[in-house]
């Protein structure tokens, strides 16, 4: 049986952890067995350390750069298994006890905890695998690295009954019955290699208590972590992003004395102006002058600058679209992904080079990108496959994917063309690649994509062939329903394509009879409700959606007239079938002289009848015997009808734009004019005023542009 869990502020986690910490080091904290306690003996070789707290001191003093396995390495990453242990199980009534060294002395029930020795190392393991061997109720957990080990440990509270479903959220189990701590033997090695987030971050870290989560889930993929911390749970830190070149070569005087380095447009070089926008004109890739200064930038950023707490950057070309150097240096090399991954290799040697020598104290991989105009395949594959076997995994980023059904069931346009694209990148070269959904994104504000409907189908799409990186984009300080997204993501990248129907399904009953007991069937039903009336998130807010038909085109001078919006908004109004503005790539031009992407989606009307049913289903969920349980439906309800308003405002700007448009049409809709801009106005400033927009862990992203006045809706006639 679960006791409840307890939900606090991360500002109290963290205190509560370094005081923890330090009881244990002066040895005021300690666990005195009961009579009514089973016992439970940890046992762990720390190598030069006598205890815990010695070797939980040291993980800031030793020296991670170098070798990542050494004995020092090994003690403080075991010593902190160790103390997730008995920290935990204590809290569950389980009277554990520590011993230092290689053999159990209680005589009672015992974990033991081996980093297996050099010659015993099974390859089969890997470097993040472990064995859990259990006989009588012992359990001995063996890996061939300290991280393997770790892993090995959560599995084990995992099997036990411990949840941690957010940094601040964790359910304990109550044991009272020794039999309660077996668990069956197992051998596991994850699937996916980096398992996480994209979370950009500029002279930040992630905090302690979030890095901590995230290796309790056996996710291992996230924004800059202190150093200590991530090279003890075996987290990754991943950052850079479009600003990392936009900044280098916006510098002053950098295009004046290296014009070289610029893109050509029409046999004149285009400088990259200031900002963080991540939208500028492409610099010339070809140029391998151009990869030694990004390179020797790097290395002084990753050495001692704001990147010193990374391990994998990205390294990322402008956002926009068509911006890319023509001078005849660049057409040598290829197309505009040719040259791309040209500069990649370029820059790659550098960092080699700068790790023998010593200036860089680390290995550095690169993380590079397939999105907007490098989805197109490399006109010479060779500049492909000279990325595989080194420190790089390329990653695909598709914003135009559609959330309606399964990707592989589809047969909307954007399905088809993501799922060819990958094929045909895939049968290039064995490259390490990897996928990044875009579960979050800015245009999502208060928008709670799950994809738990088809997630499993959708990640064994994506990730055939043997993806090396899984992560999306943006996650929360608190969730709501996405939290179920994250539960769901630790698991799936670990355990892979290979995930079956009921084993994920048995992973989604467990988070709702966990996180919600007895109202654990009524929540999931709205759930359900809430992923259907969102699974057009894409076609409603992304790129070229509804969002953009109302409010951007006539200012992008895309050129549709008033009418021409109005036939497409009833598409996007009844979904199904229908015909909608295609991707910049497709064509930009009239509604009449292109054609348009055939797409299937939810229709807005459908999908705010949906959402108010979640509304209404959480209302009615009575939660009144758990506080715990009380808040998490009332986090849930604050998503639905925070959701439920953004269509709302879309409808009655559809309204707004007919009426105002189109009153010759539309003469009811012109007479609502005033209801219809009050309650725009009202939304919007409901919307605005929420705590859910201002969630993203990073600082970075702004959700809080989400909607622009009823006066971008005015493009038909004067004021």
């Amino acid at each position: 049986m679960r006791t409840a869990s307890r939900t606090l502020s991360r500002y109290v986690i963290a205190s509560v952890i370094l005081i923890a910490v330090a009881l244990l080091a002066t040895g005021f904290m300690s666990w005195t067995r009961s009579t009514s306690s089973p016992l439970l003996e940890v046992v762990v070789d720390l190598g030069p350390y006598e205890s815990l707290a010695a070797a939980e001191i040291a993980a800031d003093d030793i020296d991670w750069s170098g070798q990542d396995e050494g004995e020092q390495q090994a003690a403080v990453t075991l010593g902190w298994a160790a103390q997730e242990l008995q920290t935990w199980l204590s809290r569950a009534g389980i009277d554990v006890r520590v011993t230092v060294g290689d053999a159990p002395v209680l005589g009672e029930q015992f974990v033991r905890l081996t980093v297996l020795p050099l010659p015993d190392q099974r390859p089969a393991l890997g470097d993040q695998g472990f064995d859990l061997h259990s006989e009588k109720g012992n359990v001995s957990i063996q890996g061939n690295t300290r991280v393997g080990v770790l892993y090995g440990v959560y599995h084990y509270l995992d099997s036990v009954g411990f949840r941690w479903w957010s940094p601040e959220e964790w359910d304990v189990p109550r044991i009272t019955d020794p039999a309660e701590l077996q668990v069956a033997p197992t051998r596991e090695v994850p699937e996916t290699r980096l398992r996480g987030f994209w979370i950009p971050m500029k002279g930040e870290l992630l905090e302690d208590s979030y890095a901590i989560w995230m290796a309790r889930n056996r996710l291992n993929l996230g924004g800059p972590i202190r150093e200590s911390l991530r090279k003890k749970l075996g987290v990754y830190s991943w950052n850079g992003g479009h600003r990392l070149l936009q900044e280098m070569l916006s510098r002053t005087q950098v295009f004046e004395r290296h014009p070289d380095f610029y893109g050509s447009l029409e046999g004149e070089r285009q400088p990259v102006r200031p900002g963080t926008t991540g939208n500028f004109f492409n610099p010339s890739f070809a140029n391998p002058r151009l990869a030694g200064f990004v390179a020797r930038n790097l290395v002084g950023r990753l050495s001692g600058g704001e990147l010193r707490n990374v391990d994998i950057v990205a390294l990322w070309p402008s956002e926009g679209f068509d911006n890319w150097d023509e001078s005849p240096d660049a057409r040598a090399i290829g197309n505009h992904t040719d040259t791309l991954l040209h500069f990649y290799s370029n820059v790659l040697d550098h960092f080699e080079k700068a790790y023998q020598k010593g200036n860089l104290e680390r290995p550095i991989s690169i993380s590079g990108i397939s999105f907007n105009d490098t989805w197109e395949l490399p006109s010479k594959p060779a500049h492909y496959k000279e990325l595989a076997n080194r420190d790089y995994v390329h990653v695909f980023y598709d914003p135009e994917r559609s959330f309606h059904g399964s990707i592989s069931d589809s047969r909307a346009t954007s399905s088809r063309r993501l799922i060819r694209r990958l094929s045909d990148w895939k049968r290039m070269g064995d490259v390490a690649f990897g996928i990044t959904e875009y579960f979050n994104n800015s245009n999502y504000a208060a928008v709670p994509i799950t994809d738990h409907l088809y997630m499993r189908e959708n990640f064994a799409t994506q990730m055939s062939g043997g993806g090396d990186l899984y992560a999306y984009m943006h996650p929360l300080q608190e969730g709501g329903p996405r939290t179920l997204t994250d539960w769901l993501l630790g698991r799936l990248a670990w355990r892979g394509a290979s995930t079956s129907e009921a084993e994920y399904e048995s992973w989604v009953k467990d988070y709702f009879e966990g996180r919600y007991s007895e109202v654990a069937d009524q929540v999931r039903g709205a759930y359900v409700q809430i992923a259907h009336g969102v699974e057009n998130a894409r076609e409603m807010f992304l790129r070229n959606s509804l969002f953009d038909l109302l409010f951007l085109q006539h200012r992008l001078e895309r050129g549709y007239s008033a009418r021409e919006v109005s036939a497409l908004l009833d598409g996007y109004l009844l979904g199904g079938w229908q015909d909608i503005p295609p991707s910049p790539k497709v064509g930009l031009g009239r509604y009449d002289g292109f054609p348009l992407e055939r797409a299937e989606f939810r229709g807005l009307d459908e999908s705010l009848s949906l959402l108010e049913d979640a509304v209404s289903a959480l209302e009615n969920v009575d939660a009144s015997s758990s506080a715990t349980v009380r808040e998490r439906v009332e986090e849930d309800l604050a998503w639905a009808t925070a959701a439920a308003s953004r269509y709302k405002l879309f409808r009655n700007a559809i309204g707004y734009y007919r009426g105002y448009n189109l009153p010759d049409l539309f003469p009811a809709d012109e007479r609502r004019l005033p209801q219809y801009r009050q309650t725009i106005i009202r939304l919007n400033r409901e919307l605005s005023s929420t705590k859910l927009i201002h969630q993203p862990i990073s600082s970075l992203i702004d959700q809080t542009r989400f909607y622009l006045p009823p006066e971008y809706l005015r493009v038909g006639r004067a004021e």
